[in-house]
């Protein structure tokens, strides 16, 4: 963890010094810091007190139209006093270091497929001349971001990208991408596979208020279909809008990373969803959405749904914010029934109040039926444009917590805003 910060920080002292170098470049130079804490209990009955730094570093104009950025996290748990620190990004991505070839070195955030995590490696573009073709390549040593798993197994990544951008209103994309899970494990089916994948989206309509789109992935190993998403969007008007999608999931159960979905499901599970948005006015907007789920869980086929119901508000003549939202739950899990409110009010350029309040009535198919309720409360201030420093206390109760208080404080500080 100490060599992960101190790699943070050399990177960008380095960077720092080198920008001074660049007469031609006139590069600039973005830092922010975040300092959170929180008093807490847990299910033992203990309390604890984590200390979080978050450290960003973003720099732009330099040689090669390079951009920089770095994004480390540092964690201090007084209680148990455990440390802990992760840097998730640290990359330099030079769009253009000659005509028509652009690459990025380093820790960067890979979404290709139905993969989306940490790569340590290398990634390069080629632009051919015309702009409507562009290729990627691709490969390194993954990271589990969602695992927290930075310093433990990794696995490993490789593939290409090629886009397709005919006219402004259509647009394609096939990827094909190997995935090994496990970095000194060849299994094939268990640890390995081949995915390829096509997205693509079509624009339709004199004035372009409709878009169907596609994005498919097929797992070679697995010989299974992890995603398929068919949709359109439509807006025939500035105030209403329309989303209509079908979606089909599906996982290798044969991989040694195993899944929620593949340990539950014994198939595939079909999904649809509805959703509509109108704006009322042109600070009020009402919002609906439904999901139809189908999937085949113990033998048995079983049905969900997901209903949601709320509305956004935006008033600039009173300096308030908020969102109320109904969204009813019968799924494979149990049903839940769940409000929440919430409201940011800004009377003062200096100083903001936020508001939360969430209650939830749910029943699980394992018997732990309660009702959740989660308040909080917070006040910030901003003494200059550069530093925000926020106070404020939650509420929680639920079948883990009779009654737990929590008291938590955050400070910002953009460094670019400093003069």
């Amino acid at each position: 963890m100490k060599q992960i910060v101190r790699a943070h920080f050399l990177i960008c002292s380095l960077m720092v010094l080198g920008m001074g170098r660049l007469a031609d470049a006139k590069p600039t130079l973005n830092l922010w810091t975040s300092i959170e804490s929180q008093v807490r209990g847990t299910q033992a009955g203990s309390r604890e007190a984590p200390l979080e730094l978050f450290q960003r570093v973003h720099a732009t104009q330099l040689p090669g139209d390079g951009i920089l950025d770095t994004y480390v996290q540092y964690e201090r748990l007084i209680g148990p006093d455990t440390q802990d620190g992760n840097l998730y990004v640290a990359q330099y991505e030079a769009a253009h270091i000659t005509k028509g070839f652009g690459m990025t070195l380093g820790r960067q955030v890979l979404a290709r497929s139905t993969y989306e995590g940490l790569m340590d490696g290398a990634t390069f573009r080629l632009m051919p001349s015309g702009g409507r073709w562009s290729f990627d390549l691709f490969g390194g040593v993954s990271r589990s971001a969602e695992l927290g798993d930075f310093e433990g197994t990794h696995g490993l990544l490789t593939g290409a990208t090629g886009r397709w951008t005919p006219g402004l209103s259509t647009a394609f994309s096939l990827t094909t991408l190997y995935r090994r899970d496990l970095l000194k494990n060849s299994a094939w089916k268990t640890n390995g596979t081949l995915l390829v994948a096509l997205a693509g989206s079509q624009k339709i309509g004199t004035h372009r208020d409709a878009q169907i789109y596609l994005d498919a992935t097929y797992d070679v190993a697995g010989k299974t279909v992890p995603v398929a998403t068919l949709g359109m969007q439509w807006r025939p008007s500035g105030v209403f809008a329309v989303n209509l999608s079908g979606s089909r999931y599906d996982a290798n159960r044969q991989r040694t990373q195993a899944t929620i979905f593949s340990l539950f499901a014994d198939d595939d599970m079909w999904q649809g969803r509805l959703g509509i948005e109108y704006t009322i006015a042109q600070a009020v907007t009402v919002f609906t959405n439904y999901d139809f789920q189908r999937m085949a869980v113990g033998g048995a086929t079983q049905y969900g749904h997901v209903a949601e119901v709320g509305v956004e508000c935006s008033l600039r003549k009173l300096p308030v914010d908020g969102t109320l939202l109904y969204r009813f739950i019968d799924s494979f899990g149990g049903r839940a029934n769940d409000v929440m409110l919430a409201l940011q009010v800004a009377p003062w350029d200096f100083l903001a109040f936020d508001a939360l309040t969430n209650v939830t009535q749910y029943t699980k198919i394992t018997n732990n039926n309660d009702t959740a309720i989660a308040t909080a409360l917070g006040a910030t201030l901003f003494p200059t444009k550069a530093v925000a420093l926020r106070v404020g206390g939650e509420y929680l109760r639920n079948d883990h917590f009779n009654r737990e208080w929590r008291f938590a404080g955050n400070l910002t500080v953009n460094w670019d805003a400093v003069q």
